[in-house]
């Protein structure tokens, strides 16, 4: 399991392993492969890129012991990259690769996997699996993702609500002037944990208790249920004043750089602690 960003990787995995957690009644195979799953790496990672050097340490003459490799988030290779990761990969093993053409470009050079996607072999997902047409709300997000592909800004106003006040249903406008108030829906709706969460976890050898870890996983789960996205890192409604104003209300008007069951980004690859940005 690959993709070209750490984040990306560990959403593949992450979703990798939920899915085979949700296979009904899965047989020998499905368990063996959740028991034995590779986490997921960037594709410099997989690679063997050497910095010092600006090499890899697989490619056509060491090829990768993988049998399958699947990469996500294939709009973001560009073509030098391609190129050493179909090297790398053995002559016997499958290559499969997943992304949208029209969402992420490539960070270099070309634009590979939308130029793969006219070749025989590829398969494209016309139906989306994500947002249930039979909701009105789902209907709307569906809605607006098609104009907002085809530039359509007339058709896209139609499918949004304007609202003073966001009731957090199918795609809604809220004037930039009313920021507070919708962070502070969103904290109460979706982010301020039950109470009998928040206590600081209890650890042994870096590792949480068992009883310690399922409160853990609920915590997880919690945050896990909505997303907040900002088109900037600053103005009035970038990431660092939505992030300052979360982490306002979490500390309950306390200065602290740290409250009890915030999620914490890591920012710097951490190799000592198995952490990357």
């Amino acid at each position: 399991l690959a993709a070209p960003t750490g984040k990306a990787a560990q959403r593949l995995e992450e979703a990798t392993r939920a899915g085979l957690a949700r296979v009904p009644d899965a047989d020998a195979l499905d368990r063996a492969l959740a028991m034995t799953l590779a986490p997921a790496e960037t594709l410099h990672r997989l690679l063997g890129y050497i910095p010092r050097t600006g090499t890899f340490l697989h490619h056509r003459h060491n090829r990768l012991a993988a049998q399958v490799v699947l990469v996500d988030e294939g709009s973001m290779i560009d073509l030098p990259l391609m190129e050493r990761l179909v090297e790398a990969v053995a002559d016997d093993a499958r290559l499969i690769l997943l992304g949208d053409a029209g969402q992420l470009p490539s960070v270099d050079v070309g634009a590979v996997f939308r130029d793969l996607g006219t070749v025989p072999g590829a398969v494209s997902l016309r139906k989306s699996h994500r947002q249930s047409s039979a909701d009105p709300g789902a209907r709307a997000v569906l809605a607006a993702a098609t104009a907002v592909r085809a530039g359509d800004v007339e058709a896209l106003l139609a499918t949004t609500m304007h609202r003073p006040h966001p009731t957090f249903a199918g795609v809604e406008r809220v004037s930039a002037e009313h920021r507070s108030e919708v962070l502070d829906r969103f904290y109460d709706a979706f982010l301020a944990p039950p109470h009998e969460l928040l206590a600081p976890v209890a650890l042994a050898e870096g590792q949480p208790l068992p009883h310690e870890a399922e409160r853990l996983q609920a915590l997880l789960a919690h945050l896990g249920r909505a997303r907040l996205l900002a088109v900037t890192h600053g103005r009035d409604t970038g990431v660092d004043a939505v992030n300052a104003q979360l982490h306002a209300r979490a500390a309950g008007g306390h200065r602290s750089s740290f409250v009890v069951g915030e999620p914490v980004m890591v920012l710097r690859n951490d190799y000592g602690r198995g952490l990357w940005n």
